[in-house]
Parts: C-alpha cells; sequence; structure tokens
C-alpha cells in the first residue's frame, strides 16, 4: 500500500508540475478534467451520480472556468465564504449534515471555484513562484502529517470525523511544509516572512479541507470517493486538502 501510495504520488507531482511550468491551456485542461472527476465522485459518494440535475454542474464548472480570469475578485469571496462555511461544517461535525441534493450547488463552490484558484494563481505574477509555494503547503503538509502521525501520533481530536488525524501529524505537518516552502523561498531569493506566514495558513486550511472532505465520507458510510489512483482513492480523496486552500494562497498573494 505505501509502495502504491508513493509510485501513484510521484507520477500525479510529475504531471502536476509538468502543467504548472507550462501555464495556459495545459494546465486549464488538466485543472478542468481534476474537477469534473471530483465533481463525479462527490455525486456519487451521495448516490446521486446519475440523477439529470447533476448535469447541468459540469457544464456550468466548465464554463466559470473559462472566465476565471474575469471573475478574480468574485472567485476570492466565494471561494473565503466557503472555506468559512466548510470550517464551521467541521467543528460542528456531526450535528451538521448535507443532503444529497444540496451537495449539487455545494460541488461548484466546494470543488470549482477554489479549483479556479489554482489557474489563476499561476497566471498572476510571479507565478510560478507562488504556485510552488502553495504546492509545497499543501502537499508537503499532507505527506508529512501522515507520516509524522502514523509514527507519532497519541492525540486524536476529531475521533468520528477522522480517527486516524492526530494533533501530532497536523503540527508536524504544518512545521515542516512551513520549513520546506522557506527554504525554496530563499532559494527563489523572495521574502521569507511573507513565505511563512502564507505558508502557514495554507497548511492550516489544507488541514481543514482535508477533515471537510472525510466528513462527507463518513456521512454516506463510505471509505473512499473512488479507487482511480492506486493507494489513494479517488482524485478527490488526493486533491481534496488543496483544492479548499488554494483560494487561501490566491488571497493572500493578492493581498500581502
Amino acid at each position: 500500500m505505501l509502495k502504491e501510495r508513493v509510485i501513484s504520488g510521484l507520477i500525479i507531482a510529475l504531471i502536476g508540475i509538468t502543467a504548472i511550468f507550462c501555464g495556459g491551456f495545459p494546465l486549464w485542461g488538466i485543472v478542468t478534467v481534476i474537477v469534473c472527476i471530483c465533481i463525479f465522485e462527490l455525486f456519487k459518494a451521495a448516490g446521486i451520480q446519475n440523477s439529470k440535475i447533476t448535469w447541468i454542474i459540469y457544464p456550468a464548472a466548465v464554463v466559470w472556468l473559462l472566465f476565471c480570469r474575469k471573475l478574480i475578485v468574485p472567485t476570492m469571496i466565494i471561494s473565503g465564504l466557503t472555506i468559512v462555511f466548510m470550517s464551521i461544517y467541521v467543528f460542528a461535525y456531526p450535528n451538521i449534515k448535507f443532503s444529497p441534493v444540496f451537495l449539487i450547488p455545494l460541488s461548484l463552490f466546494y470543488i470549482a471555484v477554489p479549483a479556479s484558484n489554482i489557474f489563476l494563481l499561476r497566471m498572476e505574477n510571479d507565478g510560478i513562484y507562488n504556485t510552488i509555494l502553495y504546492i509545497t503547503g499543501c502537499f508537503g503538509t499532507d505527506i508529512f502529517a501522515y507520516f509524522i502521525g502514523s509514527k507519532f501520533g497519541k492525540h486524536h481530536p476529531f475521533p468520528v470525523l477522522s480517527p486516524k488525524k492526530s494533533v501530532e501529524g497536523c503540527i508536524g505537518g504544518i512545521v515542516c511544509a512551513t520549513l520546506i516552502g522557506c527554504i525554496v523561498t530563499l532559494i527563489m531569493k523572495r521574502p521569507v516572512g511573507r513565505a511563512a506566514l502564507i505558508l502557514v495558513l495554507i497548511s492550516v486550511f489544507s488541514e481543514i479541507g482535508d477533515l471537510a472532505a472525510s466528513g462527507i465520507k463518513r456521512q454516506f458510510g463510505i471509505k473512499d470517493y473512488g479507487n482511480l489512483i492506486p493507494g489513494h482513492g479517488g482524485l478527490l480523496d488526493r486533491f481534496d486538502s488543496s483544492l479548499f486552500a488554494g483560494g487561501i494562497v490566491l488571497i493572500c498573494t493578492t493581498l500581502f
């Protein structure tokens, strides 16, 4: 399982890094495909993937991604509100639950709009650096939280929502991702203080994004959103935290 997880993770990373450096249509195309598959997996989790009304969402998501460069402010506002809403969902779980019908419009705000932040981030000034910072924060947190939590995790603050997630893993993931991001920042000769603040925020909210996705899985009684990626599950299992944190990094880089 670990070997599969590492190999598939490296393949995804290679594809993602290539698309990011290319930018433009290759990046847009990959983000669009990921969004549509993630939306399908979300609907499948709730058992509504064959409902006719859900098919409205896919073209709506594609249209949003096509015109997101003209909708930067609305994208940041919607992303910010979604982050607040899903954070409340995490800390109030299981007192808040989503009906399958509610997931239909939520899929746009929870998946499509946050994903457009990745494309917008790459297209802005210093886009490659900011995108590298984003990837380091999201995937660095996920990787180190997993290994540190597996080795040293003793305190589990979310026993119902995510029994394996530990305080030690969360803190370790945030610290390690921030340190690596700061090293990258020094190499690329950018302000370290700004980078450290953004990295911490990315790490914290990527953890919350992972918990939000876990909450939906727990509610509908599934372990993974799919089996597309060996060792990881579905695409939404792999990109849940990074989609969620996309809004944070775009807002931070715009404000700072």
